[in-house]
């Protein structure tokens, strides 16, 4: 089974050729056989995974060929980066070591794909041609009035508990024994919490008697279990034919033995996702168990990441909107739970994924190397830490939490989230040679030195950065020429720190900045209060959107 990061992957590339067209003059051959194969690779991973149910050796190629996939975005990726920090004098005399490198390296994923397609006739081996499935590409997202009411994985049993009290406190001298057989809520109260999800009210009728038979019957296979309950109402929300419907029920059907009832239904609903969904439900992968994720700033991350594509047409949606959007389908799927609402009381202000939900998703991400999740053994967690060689990690994600000192990353890797990993040594140096990081996380007490240098040239490629509980780090140099293309910033709970680095006024990118947490004197350093600029107010005037609460507040 391939994911859509697959397709994100191809995107962003073909994007990125787009955008950078005129750097690519006389080396069209070379990359744009690359640009080809990869829209065939993307292509075939796309059908494989619709077709979803594949036999151990597809399984296999589908594998092979999403690493060459990400081999090569990352070809196209260095040399577009590289032939961009080149005047034009400079770039025509080193192209023909740069044709050099990308040619050795293009040849080197043309043999491997020889390689495998010396063993199948052709990429529609896996793509599983004319076979249907239940999930489309990208369907149209259906726009439906959801109350973002808080998720509640409990039936109600009221009413049997009001007969069992009634029987127990009968007033008879003799010995009476209630028998409270079978799990509780599986008849009408099971139905009537599939019913809210699964017909909400602006397409099918619950009353027409096929499509009630059809999902009677696969609640009560459910066992009475709430998540398994909601989760298939989301997922057959979706669906408005009965064709669909019985298409679902032959997949849970197949799955129930398999996985068991809970499990199955979340497999199932986690296939039925369109592509760009998957991507961003597995993202939340990253997050702690039982973590509160702030809307604004998981949107952000999907945006970053390039999980979100400019809606087309899309008179005036922004990306933002697209994501929200993204959002709102997985909640009304069932795949995320609603944290808590924003001031209006209707939207979303945080969000969070059940226990077993998140399991899953892990599980998928990992199997994808999508996200990797690096975490100590139960006998170091006290200890003085352990070292972690990244480089021989497929993911393409890490997240590293608790007790890790001696890190040694790869080179292609694109999101960094670092979890009181107790630092002492500025990292930044090493970071920032990280050409493909897009997304970089320090978390509660990840560095505890006191001093972060960012240089000329570092990270080429970082589109957000979250500095969060650094309580040490009293001062941030950003020097000329780093980071390039950060579009977002946020500085949370770092007391210490006492101005915003003036290297933030070369960001010329930078289109939102939050500080949370923050002083006072800190924030009136950077504001216009009664029409006096504050002292550093001139490092971020150019920066669109700076959101600031102060600490205490």
């Amino acid at each position: 089974m391939a994911e859509s990061i697959v397709s994100i992957v191809g995107k962003r590339s073909l994007d990125l050729l787009a955008h950078e067209a005129d750097l690519l003059h006389g080396v069209e051959e070379e990359v744009g056989r690359l640009v080809t194969e990869l829209e065939r690779m993307t292509s075939a991973l796309k059908d494989a995974d619709r077709r979803q149910e594949q036999h151990e050796l597809s399984r296999t190629v589908v594998k092979q060929i999403r690493e060459l996939a990400y081999e090569a975005e990352d070809v196209i990726d260095t040399y577009i980066l590289n032939v961009s920090h080149r005047n034009r004098l400079t770039r025509f005399m080193t192209m023909p070591l740069h044709l050099h490198t990308v040619g050795k390296k293009v040849r080197a994923i043309k043999t491997k794909l020889d390689d495998i397609s010396r063993s199948l006739p052709t990429y529609k081996e896996i793509s599983g041609e004319g076979e249907s499935s239940i999930s489309n590409s990208r369907p149209r997202l259906f726009r439906r009035t959801y109350s973002h009411a808080k998720e509640e994985f409990v039936l109600s049993l009221e009413v049997i508990t009001r007969e069992v009290l009634a029987l127990l406190m009968k007033g008879e001298d003799s010995l009476r024994v209630v028998s409270i057989v079978g799990m509780g809520g599986i008849d009408d109260e099971s139905w009537e919490l599939f019913s809210k999800k699964a017909f909400p009210g602006d397409g099918i009728d619950s009353s027409q008697s096929q499509f009630e038979n059809l999902g009677k019957e696969m609640v009560k296979k459910c066992g009475g279990l709430p998540l398994a309950i909601i989760v298939l109402g989301g997922l057959l929300a979706t669906k408005r034919s009965l064709a669909q419907w019985e298409m679902v029920q032959r997949k849970f059907n197949a799955d129930l033995n398999k996985y068991g009832a809970v499990n199955g239904i979340l497999v199932l609903s986690y296939h039925d996702l369109p592509l760009h969904l998957k991507s961003c439900f597995l993202y939340f992968g990253h997050y702690p168990e039982d973590w509160e994720i702030s809307k604004k700033e998981l949107l952000r991350l999907w945006i970053a990441e390039g999980f979100i594509s400019p809606p087309p047409e899309s008179g005036g949606l922004l990306m933002e909107d697209e994501a929200e959007q993204c959002l709102e389908e997985l909640i009304n799927r069932c795949l995320v739970q609603v944290g808590k609402k924003d001031h209006t009381g209707r939207g979303v202000k945080t969000c969070r994924m059940h226990d077993l939900l998140r399991d899953m998703c892990v599980e998928k991400a990992q199997e994808q190397n999508f996200l990797g999740i690096v975490q100590p053994p139960s006998n170091v967690n006290n200890g003085p830490g352990f070292r972690v060689n990244l480089a021989e990690l497929k993911e393409r994600r890490i997240a590293i939490q608790p007790s890790k000192r001696d890190v040694y990353l790869k080179e292609n890797i694109t999101k960094l989230t670092l979890k009181q990993s107790m630092m002492w040594v500025d990292p930044m140096a090493e970071l920032e040679k990280l050409q493909h990081l897009r997304t970089l996380r320090f978390w509660n007490n990840s560095y505890c030195g006191t001093k972060l240098i960012c240089s000329a040239n570092g990270f080429p490629q970082l589109d957000y950065l979250e500095l969060e509980s650094l309580p040490n780090l009293k001062e941030w140099q950003i020097e000329e020429g780093a980071m390039p293309r950060l579009r977002s910033l946020k500085l949370e709970s770092c007391w210490r720190l006492k101005m915003v680095p003036e290297g933030l006024k070369y960001i010329t990118t930078l289109q939102e900045m939050t500080l949370r947490h923050i002083t006072r004197s800190f924030a009136e350093r950077i504001q216009v209060i009664d029409g006096r600029e504050g002292e550093n107010f001139f490092k971020v005037r150019h920066i669109p959107s700076i959101q600031i609460k102060i600490m205490g507040t």
